[in-house]
């Protein structure tokens, strides 16, 4: 496969990923189309917290910890291997195509490394080291986006609700008073002190009817939604936020609830990275290679707040 080939087929898979095979028939429908931007925007928000949660240290030269953080987010399901290549005489982490059979504790029993222009031999367990997602070693970016679905059904709701705020004032009345209205409205309109009316409107109520706007302003109340669901899906991340309107009602145990199970989640991610800091640094340590990776500390909060702002 030539190198723009593959390019190509990553890009593919990319936007496969993010939008699901119904919206490739969306065709020229502006609110289908719209939807799905949507749900692009917020996919793509929640992507980049996933993949800079992270700080990897000591890796070496060469090995981009974006591409680690990225391919582990995207293909969640399958490892990358951290090996020595001996044909090109350096450290490489790739994705892998082939895991082989698994073994009494589930784990592989081969790898089969592969990338963009790039192939090597099958590995064996004591040549490389895999690097998994999480525990459960399942992908993330389909829970992601699933909250990215639920965001932007909320943003639709919303601008629904301000659309239909702003309803026109709708007057029903007869063909022969039509001018006559009309001419009292634009003097309303054009805010004249003193609106003259003729003898034939004296039963006005009569002729005229006004239909209200009766649909209920619930936009606030969306916002709240809308804070709601963001805050749990970075929780599932392992993102500390308050996931409450209002973080000054707060009491301290409800604080110490909440990071605990933030902690839960974060660990579920850390674990995994760790383990194979560990095994890299058993099976590469005596040539230099110590590797480590922590928390980064700039995705320490990332919550929105509801009610307003407050």
């Amino acid at each position: 496969m030539s190198r723009r080939k593959a390019k190509y087929e990553i890009q593919k898979d990319n936007y496969e990923a993010l939008f699901p095979g119904d919206a490739k028939n969306v065709g020229n429908n502006a609110t289908e189309n719209r939807r799905y931007v949507n749900i692009g925007m917020y996919y793509h928000l929640l992507k980049q917290l996933a993949v800079s949660r992270f700080s990897w240290q000591g890796l070496p030269p060469g090995i981009d910890e974006r591409f680690i953080e990225l391919r582990l987010f995207e293909n969640g399901g399958m490892p990358l291997i951290f090996f020595y290549d001996r044909i090109r005489l350096r450290y490489m982490v790739t994705e892998c195509s082939n895991m082989g059979f698994q073994n009494t504790y589930l784990n592989p029993t081969s790898y089969t490394p592969y990338g963009v222009d790039y192939s090597y031999r099958k590995l064996q367990p004591d040549e490389c080291v895999p690097i998994w997602d999480n525990m459960l070693r399942t992908p993330l970016h389909d829970v992601m986006y699933l909250y990215a679905t639920r965001l932007a059904a909320i943003d639709r709701a919303f601008d629904v609700n301000i659309d239909n705020s702003v309803w026109p004032q709708i007057v029903v009345t007869t063909e022969t008073q039509k001018l006559t209205i009309e001419n009292l409205l634009k003097q309303k309109n054009d805010g004249a002190p003193i609106v003259i009316a003729y003898d034939n409107l004296d039963n006005i109520n009569q002729v005229v009817q006004n239909i209200p706007n009766s649909g209920e302003y619930i936009a606030d109340k969306l916002l709240n939604a809308k804070a709601q669901v963001w805050n749990e899906a970075i929780s599932f991340l392992g993102i500390s936020n308050s996931n409450t309107e209002k973080k000054e009602r707060l009491i301290s145990d409800e604080v110490e609830a909440g990071a605990e199970k933030t902690d839960v989640f974060r660990l579920a991610f850390l674990k995994t990275r760790q383990q194979a800091c560990d095994q890299i640094n058993n099976m590469f340590g005596g040539d230099g290679i110590i590797v480590g990776v922590d928390w980064s500390d700039n995705t320490t909060d990332a919550t929105i707040g509801g009610d307003n702002g407050d």
